[in-house]
């Protein structure tokens, strides 16, 4: 199948090419679901279906922890709904990619993200960050690129004060685990990356300064009257 459709939930995409590999970064608002007002239209499941069908060297970062086990947990409605469903290529080629809570715990992270935080708790899930940790978790950095955004989410954590700044400087880490995936050699050709639409940005914001890396679509702001537009 080769033809455009609409793409329904998806709220921005940013794609590229990097070292022949084609990455796709798609945003979502985890909670957020819609359906688009274009008579072509599928769900963000269906399109990676199509993607991956006759593609074996094609993979699915999803915003989740590795090893969950409890799968209601995941904050992600489009990712649940991959992930409940019978196996399947998608879920066949599918990686968890969030770290976060290797670091700071389940509950850190959802207090830190959906609960209150006190001055006493910012401090406290600001110092559980440790670099040396996240090398031994994600791996060391292998490019120029991932060297300087390491340089950046250190200095992040070092001037966070406010709740804004910590979050920002959390979801860094998880987004340096799907930078150094997408880097990495391997028969890989393809990514597609799921994620919330705030990490799109930030990985949108790195990948766009890295001299191997051409930034071929950018679709911002989407909802329901204003579908993303993909081949599939």
């Amino acid at each position: 199948m080769n033809e455009n459709v609409r793409i329904n939930s998806v709220r921005g995409v940013s794609q590229f090419i990097l070292n022949e590999k084609l990455v796709t970064v798609i945003g979502e608002i985890h909670e957020d679901d819609f359906i688009c007002d274009n008579v072509n239209n599928i769900s963000l499941f269906d399109y990676c279906t199509n993607r991956s069908v006759g593609n074996n060297n094609c993979k699915f970062l999803l915003e989740y922890h590795p090893s969950i086990k409890e799968l209601d947990r995941i904050g992600s409605t489009i990712i649940k709904d991959i992930f409940l469903t019978k196996s399947n290529v998608v879920r066949d080629k599918s990686f968890g990619i969030d770290i976060r809570s290797d670091f700071i715990t389940i509950q850190g992270q959802n207090k830190l993200y959906h609960g209150k935080c006190t001055p006493e708790d910012l401090f406290a899930l600001g110092d559980k960050y440790c670099e040396e940790k996240l090398f031994e978790i994600s791996g060391n950095p292998t490019c120029d690129g991932l060297k300087n955004y390491i340089s950046k989410m250190n200095r992040r954590f070092e001037t966070a004060n406010e709740l804004t700044d910590l979050k920002w400087a959390w979801c860094m880490v998880m987004d340096y685990n799907i930078l150094k995936e997408i880097t990495s050699v391997n028969d890989t050709t393809e990514y597609i990356v799921i994620v919330g639409d705030k990490h799109r940005q930030n990985i949108r914001d790195a990948l766009s300064t890295w001299d191997n890396c051409d930034h071929i679509k950018e679709s911002s702001n989407n909802n329901e009257s204003n579908c993303v537009l993909m081949k599939i």
